[in-house]
């Protein structure tokens, strides 16, 4: 595979679980192996909902604070700050403070090891 260039101004927001999403780079849209990068970018008060997570996924704070509910723990990540959203806890995102939200969200849902994850928690839930 050949190295890829994006310009972000150029790719186009989805509405997906309460948020603002732009698609970066996923092994789906572009036939990488593994990574995916999306940039998410919503107002204080926005929410994504309860969701659970099959593989790890990293949330870096460009801009704006943001509070992450893990299990029922709140954490307030801020600026320049990041957060492990480990697989297979719940979690909820909530967009705070006064400024409008800019975050990298990386993850590998495609790994072979969150595909076994996911198998195993799609037989969990039955």
């Amino acid at each position: 595979m050949l190295p890829r260039l994006k310009n972000l101004n150029k790719l186009v927001f989805e509405r997906k679980n309460g948020i603002n999403k732009k698609v970066v780079f996923s092994p789906n849209t572009d036939g990488n192996h593994f990574l995916s990068l999306h940039l998410y970018e919503g107002v204080p008060g926005e929410e994504i909902k309860l969701d659970t997570e099959v593989g790890d996924e990293i949330i870096v704070v460009i801009n704006g604070s943001l509070k992450v509910n893990i299990n029922d723990i709140e954490y307030h990540i801020k600026k320049d700050m990041s957060i492990l959203l480990p697989s297979g806890r719940s979690y909820q995102l909530i967009i705070e403070g006064g400024e409008p939200l800019k975050a990298f969200v990386i993850g590998c849902e495609q790994c072979l090891l969150a595909n076994e994850q996911k198998k195993e928690y799609e037989l969990i839930k039955g």
